[in-house]
């Protein structure tokens, strides 16, 4: 098993979703990059009205590429359409069908 002290982490992006309601979210997108394999992280967090983070969700993508230059590609992508945690896999399904 791969430690995490060996995977390099490269941040994408950042988007505030919610802002006129009383809770709001950020999600954050990251390139994970082991043993020359690059993935993609996502990591959404919940903030209440008094700025307070109340719960996180994160998921990491299986290996994509040797590319780096092609996953961030396939990161901003899904950073533009504000992808969730929750829905990566499908997102990233429907990509590679194409």
């Amino acid at each position: 098993m791969i430690g995490k002290d060996m995977e390099k982490r490269y941040f994408v992006g950042r988007i505030q979703c919610g802002e006129d309601r009383e809770e709001t979210f950020t999600i954050e997108y990251y390139l994970l990059e082991c043993r020359d394999l690059f993935s993609i992280e996502i990591v959404k967090e919940r903030t209440d009205v008094f700025g307070e983070s109340e719960d996180v969700e994160n998921i990491t993508s299986y290996p994509i590429s040797h590319t780096r230059s092609v996953v961030e590609r396939i990161a901003r992508i899904l950073l533009r359409n504000a992808v969730t945690p929750a829905t990566m896999y499908e997102c990233l399904d429907d990509m590679f069908e194409i």
